[in-house]
């Protein structure tokens, strides 16, 4: 019988209940964690004591937030990708990006190269009341530092990415297949190719969302309705979890001077006022000591 997965503690970190909150990642050089709520245009950042700002808002939604070489940042949101300084000011467009009809960007990353990816969801309301995510109608989108945009993949509800150490793994998550897939990466172009799926998740576990890679292998899923984030090894199975107060948990990345430390982000905007009332955390963000280092996510070099 396989080992039980191991359980680690997380704490909350900062009580800033975000609407939407998403995309966290480590900004080394100003020992902060940058971070988005979606639905509020807000660009945050949280420093390990848990004190919190809000750097940049913008007209919503506002997907994500990258690093950018040798300084300054990325944001995907609206139409386009945009540029900023590391305050949040000399806003500017670096690739415009229309939207097909109920379509709008989602999570995003750089590989270790140095190009964007980046994909979106496509939500619509066919009967006015129950949202539907039409099968293929999204898209995963690379940025290349030259500024031209390439198609990746046709998906539906694009989420989280990240990379094996060796920039050869590309990892994946198109959350409606329920499961966590695997790529081969080419380094030299971001061509992927062999998709396979690492991890299945029953619907009554949550639906995978965000995740962070660590050094050894592993990685770190953050599973919407499902109050938790897992870990699970390159061979697929179920290693480590993390069991949270809130319900919808969107996102995770590692952070600190050691990215040794598992920074969490939740939502609130789906819960019905009862659920919000037992759930008062819900779109706080969270901290965790994991045991293992993360992958440092590489900076935008366009």
């Amino acid at each position: 019988m396989p080992a039980a997965p191991r359980r680690v503690p997380a704490t909350l970190l900062s009580d800033v209940r975000a609407t939407l909150g998403e995309g966290p990642l480590w900004d080394a050089a100003r020992s902060r964690v940058l971070w988005v709520d979606i639905k509020e245009g807000r660009l945050n950042a949280t420093r390990l004591d848990g004190s919190t700002e809000t750097i940049l808002r913008v007209d919503p939604p506002l997907a994500a937030v990258a690093l950018r070489a040798p300084s300054g940042l990325v944001l995907v949101g609206g139409e386009t990708i945009s540029a900023c300084l590391d305050d949040g000011t000399d806003l500017r467009t670096l690739a415009s990006v229309p939207m097909r009809p109920d379509e709008r960007w989602n999570d995003a990353k750089v590989d270790p190269a140095g190009r964007l990816l980046a994909g979106t969801l496509t939500e619509t309301y066919p009967d006015g009341v129950h949202k539907v995510f039409p099968p293929g109608a999204s898209r995963l989108l690379r940025l290349d530092p030259d500024g031209s945009v390439t198609p990746v993949l046709d998906v539906t509800l694009s989420n989280g990415l990240g990379w094996s150490q060796d920039g050869r793994t590309f990892f994946y998550v198109d959350t409606t297949t329920g499961g966590l897939d695997a790529f081969d990466y080419a380094p030299d172009s971001g061509g992927v190719s062999g998709r396979r799926t690492l991890a299945a998740i029953a619907p009554q576990d949550g639906l995978p969302d965000g995740l962070a890679v660590d050094v050894e292998g592993g990685i770190w899923l953050a599973l919407w309705g499902g109050s938790c984030v897992r870990r699970y090894l390159p061979d697929g199975s179920f290693d480590a979890v993390i069991e949270l107060p809130v319900s919808l948990v969107t996102s995770c990345a590692f952070v600190g001077p050691d990215l040794d430390r598992l920074f969490i982000t939740s939502a609130r905007d789906e819960l019905t006022p009862e659920q919000r009332a037992a759930q008062p955390h819900a779109g706080s963000v969270f901290i965790a000591d994991p045991g293992v280092r993360g992958v440092e996510v590489a900076r935008f070099a366009g």
